[in-house]
Order: C-alpha cells, then structure tokens, then sequence
C-alpha cells in the first residue's frame, strides 16, 4: 500500500474552520524542522517518528477527519515518547510563539473591526451612547 493510498479520504480540520486533505509530508517536514533546528535529527528519524509515533494514534482512533490541534499534541507525544526532549521543548516553544501571533492577529483585527462599525454607524454603541454624539469620545 502505497503512502498515499494509507491517507486517503483522511482530512484536517483547520483553525479557520476549513477542511483540507491530510498530507502526512506536511507533519513530515514540520518534526525534520524542529530536529534539524536542535541538531537532534533529520529527515530519516523524522520519518520515524511521524510513522511510528504519530500515525498509529490516529489509525487506532479511526477517525478521518482530525484538527491540526490533534495532529501538533500527537507529535509532541511522539517526541517525547523517543526521548527528544530538546526538540520537544523547541517544538512546544515554537506552538506557542504562532499561537501569540495569531491571538495578536485577530485582536487588531477586531480592533479594525470596531472601528470601521462605529465610523460607518453600523454598530449599536454609536446610538447607545447618544449623549455622547457622533465623535472621538463616543468611541
């Protein structure tokens, strides 16, 4: 069986909601990254890995569709069930540092949001605050 006919019809549920096809080589190629990155491993080993440690989670589960949360905690596993503390923690470091960017993403997102509503007098605030009248101080 080639690899993949082993993924087929498996699917990832993204942070934004959508639905992608799995690609294994993506997970692949994010564990050669942290290992290369720690000098701990390369390629192969990530291979390894992935097949060894993250993979049969998922085939025991059965489930076809898994969140990208799901696949990233299931490689930390793997990581630290081989015994590469150092990339683990580079690994966990890393996670954390994307998920900052995006939290900060969306807030000046509905930042930009709330500023646009009350500057077109779409959000329900603009009224609200009617002593206050259109303006600066009404925001």
């Amino acid at each position: 069986m080639s690899e993949k006919d082993k993924y087929e019809g498996m699917h990832v549920l993204k942070r934004d909601g959508s639905v992608k096809a799995f690609d294994v080589k993506k997970i692949i190629r994010a564990v050669t990254s942290a290992g290369k990155a720690t000098k701990e491993f390369g390629e192969d080993r990530a291979v390894e890995i992935v097949e060894q440690g993250v993979m049969p989670k998922f085939a025991k589960d059965g489930k076809r569709t898994l969140h990208i949360e799901e696949i990233q905690d299931a490689v930390e596993h793997a990581l630290f069930d081989a015994g590469f503390f150092t990339t683990l923690r580079a690994y966990i470091v890393y996670r954390e540092s994307r998920k900052k960017v995006r939290d900060a993403k969306k807030s000046w997102v509905n930042v930009e949001s709330s500023i646009n509503e009350y500057l077109d007098q779409l959000d329900w605030r603009v009224n609200a605050n009617a002593n206050q009248g259109y303006s600066l101080g009404g925001l």
